[in-house]
């Protein structure tokens, strides 16, 4: 926030970069981010992989089929772009975390 009071015209990190180091600043800024995004997609994927292997393991489903498994699970919900339909989610995700909450009571 104090950057962003700093320089009001600043968005991004490499907006910031830009205002502080010039050219170079930016493409550290937006270089640094989109590096970051791209290991925090790959380590999210690992999480889902193992989910997926998880709760399909009778079918023993390798790496490759378990992420394609769990990337057309959620491709519907991240691709809806704006929030009128967030209200469907939101209930989808009640029913889901519920749904899990009853499960484990059950097995209590």
């Amino acid at each position: 926030n104090k950057l962003h009071l700093a320089y009001p015209r600043s968005v991004t990190y490499g907006d910031i970069g830009q205002e502080l180091l010039g050219k170079p600043g930016a493409i550290l800024g937006f270089g640094s981010l989109y590096i970051y995004l791209f290991l925090l997609l790959g380590n999210y994927m690992i999480v889902i992989r193992k989910t997926v292997q998880e709760i399909l393991v009778e079918a023993d489903l390798c790496a490759v089929p378990a992420c394609l498994v769990g990337m057309a699970i959620l491709i519907p919900s991240n691709q809806l772009r704006t929030l009128h339909h967030l209200s469907g989610l939101s209930v989808m995700s009640f029913a889901t975390i519920l749904a899990v909450l009853l499960i484990c009571i059950g097995f209590l």
